[in-house]
């Protein structure tokens, strides 16, 4: 083995681009990884007191240990930056090894990263050339100072390189599938790339900041032909039930979509699923997504208020555009789900009630999801944020540290009240697209959704799993398929564990 990756939580695309670009250059990958099940990791199924019980970083610890890899990388975000610092300064003070960071947070503050000794090479931006390159010269001993996008330290000092845009993304090998296959189930959902980048600049977004790194050519599509060809490769390969284009927007360019979408129907014919913007969301696109088996689209919507959604975060669409594209979804018998920030700075009690209001008659909503805003460090919300003292400088040094800016934790919101406010219409989001549209209207009449503070959270998660049972929901069978496939793995190597010490000599 040359290079060992280590992951926090599902598959990472990144990391199997940057493992297919080594193993077609010869290098030998392998992978460790935590799917961080229960934790507050997962945004998903969040359960504490289930998560030290799946918790595998020991595990990871420990294979790291007897391997010795000579290479460990890791691609951070800033999620799971404080856990990946841990378990790279453990690794450290026991191996003679070298440790790469990548990712997200390690391309917004690189410098702030290469502070930590234990870390010998930092890579910002997109790194499968990158990373390949310095594999390169570390076998063959060579200096690193020509590598694009590479921080290191040289006499004392740390130094870089500007990072440089991979401009044809058909030119990438496939990803590397095999290396995540003992921890997902490639059958049941293929997830694809059709393009890099995103077209917006979301001030809360990582993205906005790599199309300031990169310039407007950040945003970039791979042709139809090479979507298509993987698509049959890999469903060749694995035989799966549904596909899922992670892409940011995948509507963008309707010739380009309309393309994809005609082949994609000759040549794949599985249900699939996409992320999508109103703004570039028309009839048209809406009929050619259903007539090629789309199941489900993802607005990001964030919040009904405007005026916050244009000033605080950089979105500029309008309510009356996102409710002519929920329309046309309707009309069309296109599901949706549409996901909304919590933790917003301004945003109260009637805010929420307009979202109650606004999607009652929802006839295709299938929900609406709820995430806490999560604060990436270098970008124009945190930096707001910090000049209008929403945020202190302690707190941006723990942003930078990845001691905060989970998924779950309470940022800003330190008022009681409207902490409560906050969970009351979390659980009523959650539940509010398996209510027909009448008793969507009676909790919206005069307080009534105010009942909701008196359903146990265990009830909240029961009548998900009822709901998507009952609608034989793809995205929820997908997630429940992934937590047994999960809990099976736990069950099974503590029954190994078990058995060994029974058969241990005493």
């Amino acid at each position: 083995m040359d290079i060992l990756f280590v992951n926090l939580g599902k598959e990472n695309l990144g990391i199997e681009y940057l493992s297919a670009v080594l193993r077609q250059n010869g290098f030998i990958t392998e992978l460790a990884n935590d799917p961080g099940l229960f934790s507050r990791h997962d945004n998903v199924l969040h359960i504490p007191s289930l998560a030290r019980f799946f918790s595998r970083k020991e595990k990871i610890l420990e294979k790291i240990y007897k391997k010795k890899p000579p290479v460990v990388a890791f691609s951070v975000y800033t999620q799971t930056y404080g856990w990946a610092l841990d378990i790279a300064e453990k690794i450290k003070s026991v191996l003679e090894v070298v440790i790469i960071f990548g990712g997200i947070h390690a391309t917004l503050v690189p410098a702030e990263v290469m502070k930590n000794r234990f870390i010998d090479f930092v890579i910002q931006g997109e790194g499968e050339y990158a990373l390949l390159a310095l594999m390169q010269n570390l076998r063959r001993g060579l200096p690193k100072g020509h590598i694009p996008g590479l921080w290191w330290r040289e006499q004392g000092s740390v130094r870089h390189n500007p990072p440089v845009l991979i401009d044809d993304l058909d030119a990438l090998p496939l990803p590397d599938r095999a290396l995540f296959e003992p921890e997902v189930c490639l059958h049941a959902d293929y997830m694809i790339l059709a393009s890099r980048g995103c077209p917006l600049s979301c001030a809360y977004c990582w993205e906005s900041y790599a199309k300031k790194l990169y310039g407007a050519q950040h945003y970039r599509r791979r042709s139809v032909p090479a979507v298509i060809q993987e698509l049959m490769i890999m469903k060749k390969r694995y035989a799966y039930r549904t596909v899922m284009f992670f892409d940011d927007v995948l509507f963008t360019d309707s010739d380009w979509l309309r393309k994809l979408l005609d082949e994609y129907k000759k040549c794949i014919a599985v249900p699939f699923r996409c992320f999508g913007h109103v703004q570039y969301f028309t009839r048209q696109i809406g009929c050619l997504l259903k007539d090629a088996g789309c199941y489900g689209i993802d607005f990001g919507v964030q919040t009904l208020n405007e005026r916050i959604r244009r000033k605080m975060l950089n979105r500029h669409e309008t309510n009356v555009q996102i409710n002519t594209a929920f329309s046309i979804c309707d009309d069309v018998g296109l599901h949706y789900d549409v996901d909304f920030l919590f933790g917003i700075p301004g945003i109260d009690e009637k805010d929420y009630v307009e979202v109650l209001t606004f999607m009652k008659q929802r006839k295709y909503l299938n929900r609406l999801k709820c995430y806490n805003l999560t604060l990436y460090p270098n970008m124009p919300f945190a930096k707001n944020c910090l000049r209008q003292s929403m945020m202190s400088a302690p707190d941006q040094q723990a942003l930078l540290t990845g001691k905060i800016g989970d998924w779950y934790h309470e940022f800003f919101e330190t008022d009681v009240v409207r902490m409560r406010q906050k969970k009351l219409f979390q659980k009523l989001f959650k539940l509010y697209g398996m209510l027909p549209c009448s008793a969507r209207r009676f909790l919206v009449s005069p307080r009534m959704y105010r009942l909701f503070r008196f359903v146990p959270n265990s009830v909240v998660i029961i009548l998900q799993l009822c709901d998507g049972m009952r609608k034989q929901d793809h995205r929820f069978t997908l997630q429940i398929k992934y937590y047994l496939f999960h809990i099976r793995r736990w069950v099974a190597r503590g029954s190994a564990r078990a058995i060994a010490m029974f058969q241990r000599p005493r």
